[in-house]
């Protein structure tokens, strides 16, 4: 439940663009335009949240977050198999 009540809180100050379904593990990932910065977590202008596990990680170009929206085992801790 706490999770859920972080992820709602983190989309009501955020602007969702995209949602997809990574086939390489199953989740949800978000792309996120934080190019205003209202989001301090992650860092950098376009962010991807995994929905299942929380991970959240930022780029500065969107072309760079986009392409790896379908790679979360790169970037969430929990799709790499760690907690």
């Amino acid at each position: 439940m706490l999770y859920a009540q972080l992820i709602a809180d983190m989309l009501k100050k955020s602007k969702p663009v995209k949602l997809s379904k990574a086939r390489s593990t199953g989740t949800h990932i978000l792309l996120i335009d934080n190019r205003d910065g209202s989001l301090e977590e992650g860092g950098g202008a376009w962010q991807l949240l995994c929905m299942e596990h929380g991970g959240l990680v930022g780029w500065d170009l969107n072309a760079n977050a986009r392409s790896f929206m379908a790679e979360p085992e790169t970037w969430c801790p929990v799709c790499q198999g760690g907690e």
